[in-house]
């Protein structure tokens, strides 16, 4: 096993800092929700600050552990969701209550047809799209990131935005 060399105590908080703005909006893409994305950003620097973050490719790195914490909550409610006795309409609603000022104020009409269209695309669309439009990577390093070969990144990348302008346009 080869030794990977990790960022100093203070690169690793520059780099946080510098970086946390990208990787919120990066988890609001992912989540769709303020408190998610909230939760899945703060699970991330934990996990940077436990582990350390590699010296080479740090954001693709924080970037990945971002979308796999995403993952393994879905998988956490999609399990959770079997044992509960609630109907869809009732977690809608607990969800919609605990919106905060902050995603009121930020939310207009155009917004919230985005984010429902987004939440309509597959999980492997949405996140391409999410990298590659809210982050602005290149598809080389979505694919890098995704271990995916490039052409799967640029057929999902197609994909998602039909399907994205098909929910938009009705």
């Amino acid at each position: 096993m080869s030794e990977r060399l990790l960022l100093s105590d203070k690169a690793l908080r520059v780099l946080l800092s510098v970086e946390l703005g990208s990787l919120r909006r990066y988890a609001m893409s992912l989540t769709g929700s303020v408190d998610d994305a909230d939760d899945v950003v703060q699970a991330t620097v934990v996990r940077a600050l436990d582990r350390g973050v590699p010296a080479d490719g740090p954001k693709p790195w924080l970037v990945r552990v971002c979308k796999n914490i995403w993952i393994d909550e879905l998988r956490k409610r999609k399990v959770r969701r079997h044992d509960e006795y609630l109907d869809d309409s009732t977690t809608q609603l607990e969800v919609d209550e605990r919106i905060t000022i902050e995603a009121q104020v930020d939310s207009s009409r155009q917004f919230q047809a985005i984010g429902a269209a987004l939440q309509l695309l597959s999980d492997e669309h949405r996140v391409v799209l999410s990298m590659v439009v809210v982050e602005g990577l290149g598809y080389a390093e979505v694919a890098a990131l995704l271990d995916l070969p490039i052409g799967t990144v640029m057929s999902r990348l197609a994909r998602a935005r039909v399907n994205l302008k098909r929910h938009l346009n009705g």
